[in-house]
C-alpha cells in the first residue's frame, strides 16, 4: 500500500464529518492568541472541536528513507503551493521527501530559525506577561500585584534557568522520548518552557534556534483527539494535504511511528510517542543542511546508530537488512 493511502482516507473522513476546511494550509501548534508566525505567513485555527472517526491505526505504511530531519539530502523541489492540483502526479512510493504544503506555522510570531538562547528568553518574557495580565486586571495595586509581580518574575526565571547543555556529560533526556534529537559535544543546548499546561522545548545547536518541540497530550476530550490517528486528521485537515507516514524502523534510528510534512523553510513531524502523548517537531530545513559539518563530534554507540550520522546511513536508495533476509529465506 502506498505511503499517503491512509491519509487521504483521514482527511475525506474529517471534511465529512467536522466540515473542516482543507484548503487552510497552516497550523498553530499551542493553539493559543498569539499570532503565529516563522517568516511565513501566520496561521489560522483549525477550529475542530469533535473527533472525527477515525481507524485506530495507519496501516499499510512503508519506511522507505522517512523524515529529512537528519535523515538525507533534501531533494530539489518546486516552491510550495498547498494542496496538490487536480490532476497532479502521486508522489512515487520511496520518495524521501515529505509532502509540500504552502505554509508551517508556530506562536509566537516573534518566534524565527536561528535567533539564540538569549532571544528566545526575551520573547517567552514577553509571553508570560500577555499571559498573567487577566489576572492583574483583576486585583489592586498594592500586596496582591506585588505576589503577582514575583509569580511572573519566577516564570520567567525558571524559564531562562532551563537552559540545558549536551557537553560531555550524558543528561537525563536521554531516558525520554527527546533521545536523538540532540547530540553530546557538538554546542548544542535545549531550554524548556511549560505553561498553560503543555510543554514545549527549544533545541539550539551553535547557539541558533533549529528545532522546537510541542509535547501534545491525547485523550477524550483533548485538543488534538482521543489518539494519534484523530491527531494526525486534524493535522492534515490543517495543512489541507495528507501527510507522509514512516513507521517505526530502529535501523533508521526511528523508534516510533511518524507523520511529516515540509514548506521552502520548515519540516513538522508529528510523533506517536505513546497512548496518552504525540510531539509536534518542527525543524529548520536550513540548519539540517549543515548538521554534517557542525556535528563533527561522533558518539560512539554499541548495537545502535548515532544520530550524528544518519545523513550517511539513511540513503533512500540502502535496502532494509530485514528484506534482505527475507530474500534469502526465498532462495534457501
Amino acid at each position: 500500500m502506498r505511503y499517503r493511502i491512509a491519509m487521504f482516507v483521514g482527511a475525506l473522513v474529517l471534511g465529512a464529518c467536522t466540515g473542516a476546511n482543507t484548503n487552510t494550509n497552516t497550523l498553530t501548534p499551542e493553539g493559543e492568541d498569539e499570532v503565529p508566525d516563522t517568516t511565513t505567513p501566520p496561521s489560522k485555527d483549525t477550529g475542530d472541536t469533535d473527533t472525527p472517526a477515525v481507524p485506530e491505526a495507519l496501516p499499510g505504511a512503508k519506511s522507505v528513507g522517512c523524515h529529512v530531519d537528519e535523515s538525507m539530502p533534501i531533494v530539489e523541489a518546486a516552491p510550495p503551493t498547498g494542496k496538490p492540483a487536480k490532476g497532479a502526479p502521486k508522489a512515487p512510493a520511496g520518495d524521501p521527501n515529505p509532502p509540500m504544503v504552502q505554509a508551517i506555522s508556530i506562536s509566537p510570531k516573534e518566534l524565527m530559525w536561528r535567533i539564540d538562547e538569549k532571544r528566545v528568553g526575551d520573547i517567552y518574557a514577553k509571553v508570560i506577561d500577555n499571559d498573567f495580565k487577566p489576572k492583574y486586571a483583576k486585583v489592586q495595586p498594592g500586596p496582591e500585584s506585588m505576589s503577582l509581580d514575583a509569580e511572573v518574575q519566577q516564570q520567567k526565571d525558571v524559564f531562562r534557568r532551563s537552559l540545558l547543555d549536551f557537553g560531555s556529560i550524558p543528561t537525563g533526556i536521554d531516558a525520554s522520548p527527546l533521545k536523538g534529537e540532540y547530540t553530546y559535544n557538538n554546542g548544542e543546548t535545549m531550554m524548556r518552557i511549560t505553561r498553560k499546561g503543555k510543554v514545549r522545548d527549544f533545541f539550539f545547536i551553535q547557539h541558533k534556534l533549529w528545532k522546537i518541540v510541542d509535547e501534545m497530550p491525547l485523550g477524550a476530550g483533548a485538543e488534538w483527539g482521543e489518539n494519534f490517528a484523530a491527531a494526525v486528521v486534524k493535522i492534515s485537515g490543517s495543512y489541507g494535504v495528507p501527510g507522509r507516514i514512516c513507521e517505526p524502523d530502529y535501523e533508521r534510528n526511528r523508534p516510533r511511528r511518524e507523520v511529516d510534512w515540509r514548506d521552502g523553510n520548515t519540516q513538522v513531524r508529528a510523533i506517536e510517542w505513546d497512548d496518552k502523548t504525540f510531539a509536534l517537531v518542527f525543524v529548520d530545513l536550513g540548519t539540517v543542511g549543515q548538521l554534517a559539518s557542525w556535528r563533527s563530534n561522533k558518539a560512539t554507540q554499541t548495537g545502535g546508530v548515532d544520530p550524528s550520522v544518519q545523513d550517511v546511513m539513511h540513503t533512500p536508495t540502502q535496502p532494509p537488512p530485514l528484506k534482505e533476509e527475507k530474500k534469502d529465506d526465498k532462495k534457501k
